[in-house]
């Protein structure tokens, strides 16, 4: 039995478990292979530093540069807002896939399990443990169960009782004001 079972490691459930797994004997259950991870490029907010402590800011093969400017599109205006104007950057410049690989590592070293390439299928609620069934016909049983999969397994929420969207339509953000 673990203490706490991740379901998605991306950004959040790899940051997460990064930092329980220390404490808590952790496993991670990942739908993707292991080098599935998507290649994107983020924006990690500096007011982020505190909270993580466990890479190093200086590390140029995961944050390249800091992030300076950002094109922005609106119904009435497109433009670009830099941030010298607000005197300081808005963060770094993020690979991503980098990040989360750095991430899992840092678990991994600190007794975590991950599982890659099973999907969980179902989950029960017992009364001392939460059961987890995978693609691969094995059962998980924890303490806590953290579901960090974003919009990618709304029915997986569903069936926990959870109110979640029938789709994922996307955010749309917008600056509002004069420039």
């Amino acid at each position: 039995m673990y203490d706490i079972i991740v379901v998605g490691s991306g950004i959040a459930g790899s940051t997460f478990a990064a930092k329980i797994s220390k404490f808590a004997k952790t496993l991670i259950i990942e739908a993707r292979e292991k080098d599935q991870i998507p290649k994107t490029t983020n924006v990690f907010p500096l007011h982020n530093r505190p909270f993580i402590q466990e890479v190093d800011w200086e590390d140029k093969q995961i944050f390249p540069n800091l992030h300076m400017k950002t094109n922005y599109k609106g119904y009435n205006v497109d433009g670009i807002i830099n941030t010298e104007e607000f005197g300081a950057p808005l963060g770094n410049m993020t690979y991503l896939e980098e990040l989360i690989k750095k991430f899992l590592q840092i678990c991994e070293d600190q007794g975590c399990t991950v599982k890659n390439g099973e999907r969980v299928n179902k989950i029960s609620r017992k009364n001392n443990c939460i059961e987890v069934y995978t693609s691969e016909g094995k059962l998980y049983q924890s303490k806590v169960l953290v579901i960090s999969t974003g919009s990618h397994s709304f029915e997986l929420q569903k069936s926990l009782g959870f109110e979640a969207p029938r789709s994922y339509t996307g955010v749309f953000t917008h600056l509002y004001g004069n420039e």
